[in-house]
């Protein structure tokens, strides 16, 4: 993402430590800034998030979910997509893949990270879930002899990634998984494994939404994993305390857009949204949020 190339649609904030950020040395890593205060802060009428139990789903809960989620005609994915070359358009870049080197945490049923690959990146898609893993493998075999793809097992506070690997971090529905302190490691890791200029996009439910597009969305979820859906809404950040969270991390500037944001749903997605054949599933985008990360390069300014 070259700044002076950068269009100005995204409105950037910037960590509080952006000046350390950019006079770190090499003795002084991310990983190793690590002590601060990490009790989230209090919003007038927002009940606190409730951690879910299982921050990596047991073998027979991720086969449920992979074979819930993992369906060729959900419009899910395709929409993920849409959105990601959407940022990258309004962020003065292409919204072609080609010779981007991407992660994907949490990738689940690999349904994005194939599409990634078909977009012309080459594409890490990583989760903590052995099964996942394992599934993802077997569904995309032939995508993966044929593309830039593979999948491999990856614990989110430590990727098991050299400093500056990837141009991008792609990421949905894994912050509500993980304790805060736990949530506040993979930050600080997706800064730690992009390059200089690299660019995160992360997305996952808001906690903040009303009740009445929580039923909506409940609706349209199968009975076997709505108990899920439920416990998903109530562990999901808010944006306010993602940005607290992003505020104490140095060398980045950041933007938490919520589902309504017209920086990040553009007419292409709307319609896409519109023409969506699961039911339900412009609600769920409704329960959403994005958070966007960008690695300033060393020695250069966080001016906007």
């Amino acid at each position: 993402m070259n700044k002076q190339e950068q269009q100005t649609n995204i409105e950037w904030q910037h960590s509080a430590n952006n000046e350390l950020g950019l006079l770190l040395t090499a003795a002084l890593t991310l990983s190793e800034i690590t002590e601060i205060d990490l009790i989230l802060p209090k919003e007038k009428g927002v009940i606190a998030r409730i951690p879910e139990k299982d921050e990596v789903f047991p073998p027979e809960t991720a086969k449920e979910y992979f074979d819930a989620c993992g369906v060729e005609s959900n419009a899910d994915d395709p929409i993920e997509l849409a959105e990601i070359q959407f940022i990258l358009e309004e962020l003065g870049g292409s919204k072609d893949l080609t010779g981007m080197k991407i992660l994907e945490c949490g990738s689940g049923p690999g349904m994005l990270a194939k599409l990634m690959a078909e977009a012309g990146g080459s594409v890490l898609a990583t989760d903590a879930s052995p099964t996942m893993i394992e599934l993802s493998r077997e569904k995309h075999a032939e995508a993966i002899e044929q593309l830039d793809l593979d999948f491999e097992l990856a614990e989110v506070r430590e990727l098991p990634f050299p400093d500056g690997s990837f141009d991008m971090l792609v990421a949905k529905h894994i912050l509500h998984q993980l304790p805060t302190d736990a949530a506040f490691k993979f930050l600080q890791e997706t800064v730690r494994v992009l390059k200089e200029d690299g660019l995160a996009v992360i997305g996952d439910y808001n906690r903040l939404s009303s009740r009445k597009d929580r039923d909506a969305r409940l609706q349209f979820t199968i009975p076997e994993m709505q108990p899920l859906l439920e416990e998903t809404f109530d562990a999901s950040f808010t944006p306010k305390e993602l940005s607290f969270m992003l505020e104490q991390i140095p060398g980045i500037e950041f933007s938490v857009l919520v589902a309504e944001d017209p920086k990040r749903l553009g007419s292409e997605i709307r319609k896409k949204i519109e023409d969506d054949p699961v039911e339900g599933h412009a609600t769920d985008w409704r329960t959403r949020l994005r958070v966007l990360i960008h690695k300033l390069p060393k020695g250069g300014s966080d001016e906007s």
